[in-house]
């Protein structure tokens, strides 16, 4: 029994240590390893000193007492502490939701837009935005599921070419919005290329047919102005003009 409060002790202290919700994984902690340091105590003295404990423990009133004080405590505590671990993933579970698209798991609209305001009290950064060329087609030919697959397709190759630092956002429907801290106009034209290469050299497989995918791009640089999304969507549709999966940069 100590040894499994002491693994929810470490599991607890690993999941919620580095998230606001630390006070949270303290209390947990707390109670969990206060009832673990208690047993094993407890399995020390009936080990070593059996001749003492059992007695005590089985006829003593003096002795039991207390004892049963202290295990009726320790088991609301647990209650406690059980309740609050519920509640603290349900917490984070209902944020996860509130920032994140259900499908592709990234950012969605709200969150972006708490990451734009951020940027701009902040360093420079770049924008990209990227719209997937002829979306409707894959739904057409092979179904919404396919459609599905392929935006969640889309996500996983511009993490594998993006920093941790990086943000990726679902802008709209076959919409993502990147942002680039510190990043100037050269550097995300630099990964929009390499992102826009990756996607066209890399189609998606879907059940036994492979099917191309490709975007178009606009980039822009900012210091600590807001995104003006009327010019950069002004560069996508001009990306999509000249031909689609092209690179678009806009002079802010």
């Amino acid at each position: 029994a100590a040894w499994l409060c002491l693994n929810l002790v470490a599991e607890t202290w690993r999941i919620l240590r580095r998230r606001p919700e630390r006070l949270a994984a303290l209390v947990t902690a707390g109670v969990f390893g206060s009832v673990a340091l208690s047993m094993g105590a407890r399995a020390l003295v009936l080990q070593l000193r059996p001749e003492w404990a059992l007695p005590a423990e089985a006829t003593s009133v003096g002795t039991s007492i207390p004892m049963l004080w202290a295990v009726l405590l320790q088991l609301m505590l647990i209650n406690l502490a059980l309740a609050s671990l519920v509640l603290t993933r349900l917490l984070l579970r209902i944020r996860y939701l509130a920032h994140h698209d259900p499908l592709t798991g990234c950012l969605n609209r709200r969150a972006l837009d708490e990451h734009l305001a951020r940027q701009r009290s902040g360093q420079r950064y770049a924008a990209v935005l990227l719209d997937i060329d002829h979306f409707k087609r894959v739904n057409d030919e092979h179904g919404h599921v396919a459609g599905d697959a392929a935006l969640l397709h889309i996500v996983q190759v511009l993490r594998a070419g993006l920093r941790d630092v990086d943000q990726i956002g679902r802008w709209g429907g076959e919409e993502f919005l990147l942002l680039l801290p510190d990043a100037g106009l050269s550097d995300a034209r630099l990964v929009a290329e390499r992102l826009r290469a990756a996607l066209e050299s890399t189609p998606l497989r879907w059940q036994g047919h492979s099917v191309p995918i490709t975007a178009s791009f606009a980039v822009a640089a900012y210091g600590r102005c807001a995104v003006d999304f009327a010019v950069l969507d002004g560069a996508l549709l001009r990306a999509k003009e000249v031909g689609r999966q092209r690179v678009v940069s806009v002079a802010s």
